[in-house]
């Protein structure tokens, strides 16, 4: 049908008119795209509401801005696919003339606005649509109505013909830009794969390669003559600060809004997108790709480039990929460009940030508000698995409590605690011991040098072995080119793919190992400096109630804490009829603190540590049943040992010596009282 017979098409029954104006890129919107569409589709819409009595409000205008037709994508998202789906779905039913035509209308400036997806694909889709309205194409070239009738009458054909035959071409089109796309990518990606995979002295004298895209993280910008980045200086200071957040101990939610408030606060001027303006700063997908992402390195300076890769069958018998990714795309990395922009952390750091990273997502640890409670995320109901919150009761006479979460709902019967108790007793036995000695930070330099001795021996182990490896990638190199037997050809890129996997295996180790060694160098050199903060801290806290150091303590009482749980006097299993806190430390054992009143010094140690995996009954109390060692007078007088009543402390920093002592007692044959 000719659209000039568009206005006898319709008789008196009102018809639905739907407008649809798509551009795939933002620079698309900056131009002249979006209006050119409007004024050429209003045009005829206009004149075909006035003859037909349609109220310009009735008009039903749908935009896609942005969103590609080439992939498909405005069929799954936008408003074209929420108006399919709303036809299909029923909720906009077909509408009907009295001769029992479709009297829905939809207005478009060309069936490429439609869709530019390959044959099959856009053919359905037209088949659908004309399954529910009237396509009418107003551009000068193209002027036509596709409707249910016109294809169904004998010259039906030909109309089809003619929509696919544009469909086709708008597709090739699409397929030629991305062709020459990706050719010019191409280019400049392998000009900087050349340049990088010199050495620094081969490097001189040639020019930085051409950036082979404008696209890089907030913090950076391209140089004037779009060859490398450089430092936005506001953004990297605030990236900076955010990032000495995380590696301090905050989460990632915590640190986030500490980099909004100091941008508020006006600490750094970082000019935020209108989105973030609206959201009121930084959200969490900002960063959470940059810290989680193995394929992005952009933090220590690192561009890595991807190939797309469908997976087979074969890939998923041989384990390679897991079935669910059989036939989609994945991204494999080919090359890292080392180097390619400006660091803002060293490799150590990155891997630590990463090791943290995925230790808060294996805890499940989430914060989303200011810590209250110091235990927040290490005290858990025994019962239950969960935590236990505040309960501030503000009446007379009322105190605040600690109580199950869960048991707020009536889903668990825990007993509840005493804040005051709690949180006083915890604080004095962590102030009262040596937090170094606990965690076995303070050794002595001989068996710290024996430790790095080890770790470096293990690197120039791997080292070696990475070494033969390359030997035997260039030898399969080299043999590839003089290969003409397609299986046997094969059969050598398989094994030049296993033997790529095992270097990167090897520089996984070397990386594990140097996070290693730096660990041990910075818990020796900083044990000190551990009992100092926690110190530090414990005594803010005490004195007032300092929700920023509150939430510090918090952090640093899960570095050195890994989990607790509360023992109530009336269990079974607790010989000592008193309520008490199981701490499990990092050193592999357990502590138990009396929490059923305000306890000062010596009391805080009566009830002495056991192996973590034992139990309360397996612990002793120290009033009822001092234990010292056979050496233990002239210990005393080589200060070896404390006095009789800080013997409990001792052992609460030395468990392994007290166990010791248990154990040949429990052996002995003669026992001295």
């Amino acid at each position: 049908m000719r659209l000039n017979d568009l206005a006898v098409v319709v008789s008196n029954v009102k018809p639905v008119v739907i407008t649809y104006t798509r551009f795939s890129t933002s620079i698309q919107k900056e131009g002249l795209s979006e209006y050119r569409q409007d004024e050429l589709t209003q045009r005829y819409v206009i004149d075909f509401c006035e003859t037909h009595g349609v109220p310009l409000n009735d008009i039903i205008s749908l935009k896609d801005r942005g969103v590609s037709a080439y992939r498909g994508k405005n069929m799954t998202q936008g408003s074209l696919s929420e108006l399919i789906n709303l036809f299909k779905g029923g909720e906009l039913p077909k509408v009907y003339n009295e001769k029992g035509e479709i009297n829905t209308f939809f207005f478009i400036e060309s069936l490429d606005r439609l869709t530019r997806s390959d044959l099959h694909t856009a053919n359905k889709l037209f088949l659908d649509l004309v399954e529910y309205c009237n396509i009418v194409v107003v551009a000068e070239n193209e002027q036509k109505i596709y409707s249910l009738n016109s294809l169904k009458s004998d010259m039906g054909m030909l109309d089809l013909f003619s929509a696919l035959l544009t469909l086709s071409r708008s597709h090739n089109e699409s397929r030629m830009k991305e062709m020459r796309h990706r050719e010019n990518w191409s280019k400049k990606r392998q000009e900087v794969i050349d340049y990088f995979d010199l050495t620094e002295d081969q490097r001189g004298g040639l020019n930085y390669p051409l950036n082979p895209t404008k696209t890089c993280p907030w913090w950076l910008k391209p140089k004037p003559d779009n060859r490398g980045f450089e430092f936005i200086e506001e953004n990297r200071k605030a990236m900076k600060f955010f990032l000495e957040r995380m590696l301090d101990g905050y989460g990632l939610t915590s640190s986030i809004r500490r980099l909004n408030d100091a941008i508020t606060k006006g600490e750094f001027k970082v000019e935020f997108s209108k989105k973030q303006d609206t959201k009121k700063g930084f959200q969490t997908h900002t960063f959470y790709q940059v810290l989680t992402d193995d394929s992005n390195e952009s933090l220590i300076g690192n561009l890595i480039f991807h190939k797309d890769y469908y997976p087979t069958e074969k890939d998923v018998q041989q384990g390679l990929y897991d079935r669910k990714k059989l036939g989609k795309k994945v991204r494999i990395p080919v090359y890292t460009a080392k180097g390619f922009y400006p660091a803002l952390l060293t490799e150590i750091e990155f891997l630590m940030l990463r090791k943290m990273m995925g230790e808060r997502k294996q805890s499940n640890t989430k914060p989303n508000k200011r810590v209250a409670n110091i235990a927040q995320g290490i005290l858990k109901c025994p019962k239950c698995g969960y935590s236990y919150v505040v309960n501030d009761d503000k009446r007379s006479g009322r105190h605040a409590n600690l109580v199950c979460s869960y048991s707020r709902s009536g889903k668990c019967d825990a007993y509840t605690y005493r804040v005051e108790f709690f949180e006083h007793n915890l604080l004095s036995y962590c102030r009262n011991i040596n937090i170094g000695r606990v965690l076995g930070y303070q050794v002595d330099d001989s068996a710290v040098m024996e430790e790095l001795t080890r770790l470096r021996h293990d690197q120039y182990q791997i080292n070696l072995l990475k070494s033969q490896v390359q030997v035997e990638i260039e030898q399969l190199v080299n043999n590839i080119s003089n290969i003409t037997i397609p299986s046997l050809l094969e059969k050598v890129q398989h094994d030049y793919s296993k033997k790529e996997l095992r270097i990167q295996m090897y520089e996984d180790q070397m990386k594990a190992i140097e996070s290693d060694i730096l660990a041990i160098n910075m818990r020796h050199k900083n044990s000190i400096d551990t009992n100092d903060s926690i110190y530090e801290l414990i005594d803010v806290v005490s004195e007032k109630r300092d929700v920023e150091k509150r939430e510090k303590l918090n952090i640093e009482l899960k570095k050195i804490i890994k989990s607790m749980n509360l023992i109530n006097k009336k269990d079974a299993d607790n010989p000592f009829g008193r309520n008490l806190l199981k701490v499990d430390f990092f050193d592999g054992y357990s502590r138990f603190i009396p929490v059923d009143r305000k306890l000062e010094n010596e009391e805080l140690f009566d009830i002495l540590p056991v192996i973590e995996t034992e139990t309360v009954k397996d612990s002793i109390d120290y009033t009822t049943t001092i234990i010292l060692p056979i050496d233990y007078l002239e210990g005393l007088e080589s200060k070896k040992y404390p006095p009789v009543e800080k013997m409990a402390q001792f052992y609460q920093e030395n468990p392994a010596k007290y166990l010791k002592i248990k154990r040949q007692i429990e052996q002995s044959d003669q026992i001295f009282v």
